[in-house]
């Protein structure tokens, strides 16, 4: 190995400094340019959850007007039904149950069988 002197060991560490400093400011660009973009792009991001969050908000509203629709004509049916339960057990007013004929009691019809003929004996020998 050789000896380097001390002014020659300066250059060169001046040179790399330079190399370095160099190197550093690129950096700081390529840095700040990814900022920016990301910067822009959680803009946007923001934009889509405000536009996402806008279109939920309506389907809540289409949803529980939905619900509302569902349970009034659920109601109304109800009570349709239930009215017309009332109307078939309501008592027949005391003046047509009067003029309805009495019930009879049918006549009792019982069938027997015909009866069958004895056979014809024999006459006996006298």
């Amino acid at each position: 190995m050789t000896d380097i002197t001390r002014d020659e060991l300066f250059s060169k560490m001046d040179s790399q400094s330079s190399k370095l400093d160099a190197r550093l400011a690129e950096m700081r660009a390529d840095m700040a340019v990814s900022r920016r973009e990301m910067s822009e792009q959680i803009g946007r991001v923001a934009e889509s959850v405000a536009e996402i969050r806008g279109s939920v908000d309506g389907i809540k509203t289409s949803m529980g007007m939905l619900q509302w629709c569902i349970g009034t004509v659920g109601l109304v049916g109800g009570i349709w039904i239930a009215y017309q339960q009332l109307k078939l057990a309501e008592v027949p007013p005391v003046a047509s149950v009067a003029a309805a004929a009495p019930f009879q009691m049918p006549p009792i019809i019982i069938n027997m069988p015909a009866s069958v003929a004895p056979a014809a004996v024999a006459p006996t020998p006298k």
